[in-house]
């Protein structure tokens, strides 16, 4: 699990009271989460286990969610290495013999992130855009070029390559 708006990851576990290592701390699930929904009891029975990965940056804007489809009893003592089944996501790659969800790339959108990180890297890009075809049009315009293809027209009326009026 990481922080500063990186990553983030909720696992919900089953209500019968074993517990692994791996696991992380109870704590309570972010706003883009679906942990506040509880598992079926069926899901209880079998202990079945879901992460949900999200991921971003300034803010996350993607999620994927992971389920552990493999079967044990309540009254094993050892758990055997899960079985993860991805939606919303391209598994990238998972660490063998680990509890955890496979790496993933997130396709689920979380759309106040997404909305919020296109404002934010919108107004870093723009600044970098227009001044970039800024200077193009200025120097263009000072050697007597066309402003759209860069063809001279000193004393023409219209460029003869593209064909709009010189200004």
């Amino acid at each position: 699990m990481s922080s500063g708006g990186v990553g983030y990851e909720v696992v919900s576990r089953s209500a019968s009271g074993q517990s692994f290592p791996d696991d992380p701390p109870d704590e309570s699930p972010p706003g883009w989460s679906d942990a506040s929904v509880p598992p079926t009891q069926a899901d209880l029975d079998r202990n079945w286990k879901c992460g949900e990965v999200a991921s971003g940056w300034p803010f996350l804007m993607a999620k994927s969610l992971h389920f552990d489809t493999t079967y044990f009893s309540p009254s094993q003592l050892m758990r055997s290495i899960p079985e993860w089944t991805t939606q919303w996501g391209v598994p990238l790659f998972q660490q063998r013999h680990s509890y955890e969800p496979p790496r993933s790339l997130p396709l689920l959108p979380i759309w106040p992130g997404l909305l919020g990180n296109m404002l934010v890297w919108g107004c870093l890009v723009a600044p970098l855009y227009w001044i970039t075809f800024g200077r193009r049009t200025a120097r263009r315009r000072r050697q007597s070029l066309c402003l759209n293809c860069g063809y001279p027209v000193q004393s023409l009326s219209r460029c003869p390559e593209c064909g709009p009026p010189v200004t």
